[in-house]
């Protein structure tokens, strides 16, 4: 998955679709840039988007995970292939 394959919702109105119901499910992907989170509304797909505009891209999965909690998501997909956490390459 690329994130230039589907279109970015801004943090307010994703907060308005959360509050509304109508979020019918998230996931974490991993992208060049880091983690995004994506959610499913109706049959669309959306990248959540930073306040200044353009994708929000996560450097920790804990990051991305905290988003969708403190948003009342608590159940969502993850795919981290070719994802290296921080904490690991520190190791190397």
């Amino acid at each position: 998955m690329t994130n230039e394959t589907i279109s970015v919702i801004e943090p307010k109105v994703f907060k308005e679709f959360v509050a509304a119901g109508s979020v019918k499910g998230a996931s974490i992907h991993a992208v060049e840039q880091g983690l995004i989170v994506v959610i499913k509304i109706g049959a669309t797909e959306r990248v959540v988007g930073q306040y200044r505009g353009g994708p929000r891209y996560f450097q920790s999965f804990d990051g991305a995970a905290a988003l969708l909690q403190q948003n009342g998501i608590l159940t969502w997909d993850a795919d981290t292939t070719n994802w290296t956490p921080r904490t690991s390459l520190r190791k190397q």
